[in-house]
């Protein structure tokens, strides 16, 4: 699971429609693909957004008992999710702890380097067949987790 900084949240992010036949757990990347959004996965040619927080609220954020935004049995944008993102309305940047991933780790000479996802919550350094999450913003060599700033 993602962490993000408490000290810089805002409220008031961006919604992005879910592809069909698509579930996104709160706390995942979002990644964006021809439009509509899944969680983040080892893939070329996806557009990391931040994460997913929660449904729209709109009487569109359907969410499943596991408190998944749900729309699986949905069409293309039939549900929304909001999601995180790195540049509050507040104005600056805001860095979220992400996993590190097991076979292209991130160490202290990644900071200030594009980190890749490989995953829904973990990111890699490589970026044979990954998109590119962000920059990594600090490296937690204690607990195995990397600072993303996503670029999106």
């Amino acid at each position: 699971m993602a962490f993000y900084n408490a000290n810089a949240f805002v409220f008031g992010e961006p919604a992005f429609p879910i592809a069909a036949s698509t579930t996104i757990s709160v706390g995942n990347m979002v990644a964006l693909s021809t439009g509509y959004c899944a969680t983040a996965t080892a893939a070329t040619g996806l557009k990391i957004v931040g994460l997913a927080i929660k449904g729209d609220g709109n009487a569109r954020g359907n969410l499943n008992s596991s408190g998944d935004i749900d729309n699986s049995a949905g069409a293309n944008g039939a549900f929304n999710v909001i999601v995180e993102s790195s540049f509050p309305k507040s104005g600056g940047r805001r860095w979220f702890w992400m996993q590190n991933d097991a076979v292209n780790a991130c160490s202290a000479a990644t900071v200030g380097n594009p980190v890749y996802a490989t995953g829904g919550t973990t990111v890699g350094t490589s970026s044979s067949g990954t998109s590119k999450a962000g920059t990594c913003y600090a490296f937690d060599s204690v607990n195995n987790l990397v600072a993303v700033v996503f670029d999106a």
